[in-house]
């Protein structure tokens, strides 16, 4: 058994739909070398004011330059264009860095040591159209999937996962998953109901 593997199912041989699948075992691994989600085409835009870690979005602003939450967001509206925005609170626990948003303003004015997400009307209007409230309501959603995925990258809740033949060889293979194991495993069709078994 490889160490690192999280999860491992094996799937009898058998018919589905009058086609022969062969037995096939699927090794679920944590990726290690993950790619950043800030990597992607988000919508958003995550700011830290955070100097001991390297997270967000990069900037040239300074926390100095903003004396109150109420400075940066009104900066940020008007010269940047912001529309929806949120302040982020910032945690470094003993399982990682995580970030929410945080509704109340109250933390950033006093510790400073928070961000932003924030998006802009243009580009709300580009990706979804004219504005209206249940565009708001969906942007809104995702933002805070934006911040999930961060969280999950920082957490080292990003998989792998190799499907090989009985012979060992791999049959398919894909990386840098931010689905949950589950996901995973009901995707690649190796559930209980699949005829597969967890045999690690």
């Amino acid at each position: 058994m490889e160490a690192n593997i999280i999860q491992q199912y094996k799937r009898k041989a058998h018919f589905e739909r009058g086609k022969y699948i062969p037995e096939q075992t699927l090794s679920i691994y944590r990726d290690t070398f993950p790619e950043s989600p800030r990597e992607w085409d988000n919508l958003s835009h995550i700011i830290f004011f955070q100097y001991r870690h390297n997270i967000g979005d990069k900037h040239n602003y300074n926390s100095d330059d903003f004396p109150s939450w109420n400075d940066l967001e009104e900066y940020l509206r008007e010269n940047e264009g912001a529309y929806i925005i949120h302040p982020l609170s910032f945690y470094d626990g003993r399982n990682g860095i995580v970030i929410s948003i945080d509704e109340s303003t109250e933390r950033w004015d006093s510790e400073r040591d928070y961000g932003v997400i924030y998006v802009t009307k243009q580009t709300i209007e580009y990706e979804y159209g004219k504005l209206t409230p249940e565009t708001e309501e969906l942007v809104e959603k995702v933002l805070r999937g934006e911040v999930k995925d961060y969280n999950q990258y920082f957490q080292g809740e990003v998989y792998g996962f190799v499907i090989k033949n009985v012979d060992g060889e791999i049959d398919y293979e894909e990386w840098g998953c931010y689905d949950d194991i589950d996901y995973i495993v009901k995707l690649t069709g190796f559930t209980e109901e699949d005829g597969a078994v967890n045999v690690y």
